[in-house]
């Protein structure tokens, strides 16, 4: 009964929502698009996606957080989005569209924009894997000054003058333990990640036409004919079936595949070769940090009094939750902090879909009403996961044998 009514909350709010259109420009040029669901003085709640992600990845979490009187708004990062709604540089303008100017731009403008949009109230900042990677780093004061990446105060003070608390989904510090064959696919690039959704969506999910989000690029036809032939090899000999198998739990999403098909075709965008650049260079050199060097990113300290929630899902070979872990645990007043670990998901399927937009909204909407108290959190039961959530006395102890499990709150029989 639960899910139907989900479901039925979710199609009325497409067909019903008074969803905005909306649009902000970075201070180096850049036009992020997004969209608003409008709650008139409800609780501003801005989703960030992560990476190769776009708006639409939200869709489940963000209606359902609409009908519970939640103020939503989204944006697509730089280099991220399908079609009109592709956030790219005005005319004109020449930037980069990496990981370093997300963190120093992109964020910094989705925060003012909702900031001002709600009279200057503070906002619950929420993300998944790329979405807190970057916006976890604004909020602990990291930003560009004179091109060159720093750690400011000033910066830590104005983000934190805005933003109430930040949980963060499936997002690690560090890739020293996610699948090795899933960190050399950053090596391929938008072309070869272009092949890999048309290859799902034409000859997995049989759709007449193949995506066009961007022409495929090269000098020479016969250049780009033969990157084509090399990646329908890749996808031929397994890599397509191993992607899904290590990001996404299939049997969290619809078993008629229409589900998993949308989420390809509308919730995944081609990014710019700047930022698969950035994230094979942390992969390759084993250095999680600024592509200048002067900043290390991993398992940076986060602002004490700001709350923050970190999110693992059991599954995920990507973010892996051990990770995730060792960064809470790394954190050294853990006093406004929480970890919780939601068993029966992995890396996408945590936060998208019927199953894991119910889990995620449930997540988002207790910490939200509840100004992120890391108490009473036993309404996070769920009829789709084993959630365990842990916490410490807040000291500064690292050793994780002494994380341990506060209590388990729901536990379904499998």
């Amino acid at each position: 009964m639960k899910s139907i009514l989900t479901i039925f909350l979710i199609f009325f709010s497409v067909a019903f929502a008074g969803l905005d259109e909306i649009s902000t420009v970075t201070d180096d040029g850049v036009e992020l698009k997004g969209v608003h669901l409008p709650n008139k003085g409800g609780e501003p709640v801005l989703l960030i996606h992560g990476f190769m992600e776009n708006t639409r990845f939200w869709r489940e979490a963000a209606y359902l957080l609409y009908n519970q009187g939640f103020d939503v708004y989204l944006f697509n990062m730089r280099g991220h989005g399908n079609g009109d709604q592709k956030s790219v540089p005005l005319e004109g303008v020449n930037t980069r569209m990496g990981f370093d100017e997300i963190v120093s731009h992109d964020i910094p403008a989705m925060i003012d924009y909702v900031y001002k949009s709600v009279g200057r109230r503070k906002i619950n900042l929420i993300g998944h894997s790329m979405g807190t990677m970057s916006s976890r780093l604004t909020m602990s004061g990291v930003t560009k000054k004179d091109g060159n990446m720093i750690i400011s105060d000033e910066m830590k003070k104005w983000a934190r003058t805005r933003v109430k608390g930040v949980i963060a989904f499936a997002s690690p510090s560090n890739f020293a333990k996610s699948d090795f064959k899933l960190k050399s696919f950053f090596r391929l690039g938008p072309d070869a990640l272009l092949e890999v959704k048309r290859y799902l969506l034409t000859k997995i999910f049989k759709q007449k036409e193949a995506v066009r989000d961007r022409a495929p690029r090269g000098i020479f036809a016969f250049t780009a004919k033969l990157r084509s032939m090399y990646t329908d090899g890749l996808l031929r000999f397994g890599l397509t079936p191993y992607l899904l198998r290590s990001v996404i739990d299939v049997d969290n999403l619809s078993k008629d595949e229409l589900e998993l098909a949308r989420l390809v075709d509308k919730g995944i965008s081609i990014p710019h070769q700047d930022l698969f650049n950035d994230a094979d260079r942390w992969i390759q050199s084993n250095v999680y940090g600024s592509r200048d060097g002067n900043v290390l990113y991993k398992n940076l300290a986060i602002p004490t009094k700001l709350p923050y929630v970190f999110v693992g899902a059991g599954k995920d070979r990507l973010a892996h939750p051990d990770e995730i872990i060792d960064d809470y645990l790394s954190q050294g007043n853990r006093k406004n902090m929480t970890y919780i670990h939601l068993q029966d998901f992995s890396h996408m399927d945590a936060v998208t879909g019927l199953k894991g937009g119910e889990v995620t909204s449930n997540i988002i909407a207790h910490f939200v009403d509840n100004r992120f108290s890391m108490d009473g959190v036993d309404v996070l039961n769920s009829d789709y996961a084993k959630v365990h959530t842990y916490s410490t006395d807040g000291g500064k102890s690292e050793d994780p044998d002494k994380l341990t499990c506060e209590r388990i709150l729901f536990q379904l029989a499998q």
